[in-house]
């Protein structure tokens, strides 16, 4: 069973979400970018909790969980109480933007790919026989 077309279906069907929903985001004058910056480590937390193939003991759930978290924290505050940093010079928040949003990706990779555990193949099997009343096959 060839799988590519759907996969890239969906793929294509996810990139047009995501465009239009920052375009609705921003266009209706009601969010900032920041706050889709700030969506990305509060999206991978989010992910992290409802993972729930993993204990919360696992590495990768652990990580990301506490990156979620922290990264969160850490542009909430920030933009509260550090306005300064910011205009210290046009690369700094530009460099953190392009580290929370490449960070969160790595982050989302590794979680993802370990809850999905080993990929499966897809493979030939016969039809199954019945079985007779007896619980032997016929």
């Amino acid at each position: 069973m060839e799988l590519s077309g759907i996969v890239e279906s969906h793929t294509a069907h996810r990139v047009v979400f995501l465009v239009f929903t920052v375009l609705a985001t921003l266009g209706t004058g009601e969010h900032y970018v920041i706050d889709l910056i700030v969506a990305f480590p509060f999206a991978i937390m989010v992910q992290a909790l409802s993972a729930y193939s993993l204990s919360l003991r696992e590495g990768e759930r652990r990580a990301s969980l506490l990156f979620g978290i922290f990264v969160t924290l850490f542009w909430l505050a920030s933009l509260s109480f550090a306005i300064p940093l910011f205009w210290i010079h046009p690369v700094v928040p530009w460099s953190l933007t392009l580290a929370t949003v490449a960070l969160t990706c790595w982050f989302e990779y590794r979680l993802h790919t370990f809850a999905a555990g080993p990929v499966a193949t897809l493979t030939y099997a016969p039809q199954a026989r019945p079985l007779s009343a007896a619980g032997a096959v016929n």
